[in-house]
Order: C-alpha cells, then structure tokens, then sequence
C-alpha cells in the first residue's frame, strides 16, 4: 500500500481528499500546517505529499524547503496544490514533481497522484561493494535519501545481469574488489559494450594513493579515495552531470 501525507488547511477539502484516496486503496495521514506535517514525518514515511501552498503556521513554501536536502532534492515526492494565480510564482520557487492548481477536479488530482507515484526514480545507481562493508547499507540509505535508485552488486557477472536489462546511470564502487583488482575491475566495465558508457565513481577507505592513478588509467571517470562523507558521492554525480551538460 502506498502512504500519502496530505497537508492541506481547508478542512472540507482535506476530507474530501482523504475520503477518495482511502477509497482508491492509499494509506492516508493528514496535517493542517506545515508545522503539523514536520511532525508528522517522524511518525510516517510518506510515498508522496500533496501540498497546499497556503498554510497558516508555516507556509507550504517553508515546509517544501524543510524537506529539501543540501542538494536541492525532496526527500518525497511532493504534488502541490496552489491558487491559479500564485502557479507562475510557485513554478518559480519550488521544483516540485507535480503542481495542481486550485480549483481542481478530483480525478484529475487523483490521476496525477498515480503519475507521481509511478515514476521511477531520476536516476539509477549500481553500487558495487561487498555485503560484509558496515558503509554499503549507510550509503544505500543516503543514497535513496536524494531519491536515487539504488542496486547493490557484488561482483562482476552481477554487474553485467544488471545492465543487460536496464541501462544505470552511475556506477559507484570501491576500489578494493575480491575477484580482482579494482583497476582490473575497471577496465572490464569500460570494454564491456552494456556498461562501458556509464560513468564511474571510485572510493576507497583504505586510502592508499596510487589508487587515484590506477583509477584513472583504468577509465574511472572520477576518484573520490577516502570520501569524509556521504554527501561527497551525491556532490561527484552533481560534477560529473555538470561536465556532461558543458560538453553537450
């Protein structure tokens, strides 16, 4: 069952919205402000918010950008709800990943929430790293955080069962692999025709510097080493799409 967080202070309106989304099968919960709402994302994990723009306490504006990570990316879906006349300057201030401008149809709302819903995620990552690392499962979750898609391989011949069905849009792995060395590794992903256009982010915890050269000769698009956090993933894959966009 999909969770729906709805934010919304017209009392007849939120009703209404929760009546017919309970109906069409969705778990739903419900906040009257933005301050409200905070609270209530302690308690659940919501698949999508719909969003009025107008809330009193804390404006739906503010409670978008609480929601909003370093990176500018929504730690859920968010559909808001504004006043036609306010669509223009909402457009502006937020990038949401659906607006519905007031009034509204209630199928049409209903039919955008299933678009939202449906939608995979922006971008798919493969993280290759060992099971038994204490860092796979924290990146994962990091990772999901910024709404990526993430799959954890193991090794090689996992790797290529991946891409032959579905084209990624990073790899990111750690240098020290089992089955090879990670420079090995590396070239294996570039002579590979399903995985060699997918660029590669290499990290390394054991720090030792002529990884970086290894990692470059081999055809790794960027060399992290020893990354001080998590966000330092999300911030190459920010690079790496800045440098793609320079050279289109």
């Amino acid at each position: 069952m999909y969770n729906i967080l709805i934010v919304e202070d017209e009392a007849d309106l939120l009703e209404i919205l929760k009546f017919r989304l309970k109906a069409d099968g969705y778990g739903v919960t419900t906040a009257s402000d933005g301050i409200e709402a905070l609270e209530k994302l302690n308690e659940v994990k919501p698949d999508l918010i719909i969003l009025d723009i107008n809330l009193p306490r804390m404006s739906g504006i503010e409670f978008y950008n609480k929601i909003t990570t370093g990176h500018g990316q929504t730690r859920y879906p968010v559909l808001v709800l504004t006043a036609r006349a306010n669509l223009e300057e909402t457009f502006k201030e937020v990038e949401a990943d659906g607006f519905m401008p007031k009034p509204f149809e209630i199928d049409e709302l209903i039919k955008e929430v299933e678009r939202i819903i449906k939608a995979a995620p922006r971008q798919l990552i493969l993280l290759i790293d060992t099971k038994n690392s204490h860092h796979v499962q924290e990146m994962t979750a990091y990772l999901k955080s910024e709404r990526f898609a993430v799959e954890n391989i193991e090794d090689f011949t996992a790797l290529q069962a991946q891409a032959s069905w579905g084209k990624a849009d990073y790899i990111i792995m750690e240098y020290m692999q089992e089955e090879m060395s990670g420079e090995a590794f590396i070239k294996k992903i570039k002579a590979d025709p399903f995985l060699k256009e997918i660029p590669v982010i290499v990290y390394s915890y054991s720090g030792f510097g002529e990884f970086k050269k290894k990692s470059s000769e081999a055809g790794a698009d960027m060399y992290l080493g020893k990354p001080q956090n998590y966000d330092a993933l999300v911030t190459a894959i920010k690079e790496l799409e800045f440098k793609g966009r320079k050279h289109e």
